[in-house]
């Protein structure tokens, strides 16, 4: 009889573990950047922009741009059911979830499918490229002057460099991207059609400047 319960007893803990194991296989799906390629609500298509995507992170951090529009708060998995914090509490049942799709319902007239989004891979290692190295990753601005004037940022403000040339910036909660390029000599940064001056650049900050010779520059801290 005691053998029976101990084989009951790891048979339950065997499924209660491989139970807990499936949670954080899917909890790991979707941490990704997604795309959303169709919005429906009440029977009407909700409009989509280019740039739009909704980014799950690791540490529980959820972001997304929508019309360019960026807005920041937190996610979690429970069973089934997405919840996003977002300036109010959101639900959504994970209807169907692969490695590059996801198909999302909330409450009984609200749909919406999403495609995972490719980010660019980081940059190569080599003596070649330490700068663009260097320059590749996120920055949090730290500094912003004009002359004698502070200008004024977010806590969400950031740009991030990648590997393959583009960008993508966070400004006043306004989210766009563009092309980035080192010059030869590595000494000047050109973001889209602005030119600046690289005065210093580490692991942990960067600080250029706005060419011509001018009184503006900025200073970045590098960020996650």
């Amino acid at each position: 009889m005691k053998r029976v319960r101990s084989i009951a007893g790891l048979i339950v803990l065997v499924f209660l573990c491989s139970s807990l194991l499936m949670a954080e296989s899917d909890r790991e799906m979707l941490v990704k950047r997604w795309k959303v390629t169709q919005h429906q609500k009440s029977g009407k298509a909700v409009p989509l922009t280019e740039n739009d995507f909704i980014q799950l992170r690791s540490d529980g951090v959820y972001e997304h741009a929508r019309n360019n529009y960026y807005a920041k708060g937190s996610w979690a998995l429970n069973a089934d059911e997405l919840v996003i914090n977002n300036n109010g509490e959101y639900k959504w049942k994970v209807v169907s979830i692969s490695p590059s799709n996801m198909s999302l319902v909330r409450g009984a007239d609200e749909t919406m499918d999403l495609q995972v989004v490719e980010m660019p891979a980081p940059a190569p290692k080599g003596s070649s490229v330490k700068m663009q190295q260097l320059c590749t990753g996120k920055w949090r601005p730290n500094e912003h002057h004009k002359g004698a004037t502070a200008a004024k940022f977010m806590p969400s403000d950031n740009i991030s460099f990648f590997a393959n040339g583009t960008y993508e910036k966070i400004m006043n909660n306004v989210y766009s991207k563009g092309v980035w390029k080192l010059n030869k000599e590595e000494t000047e940064l050109t973001i889209d059609s602005e030119m600046w001056k690289v005065e210093n650049v580490s692991m942990l900050i960067m600080k250029i400047t706005k060419m011509p010779e001018t009184e503006e520059f900025m200073v970045f801290a590098h960020t996650r």
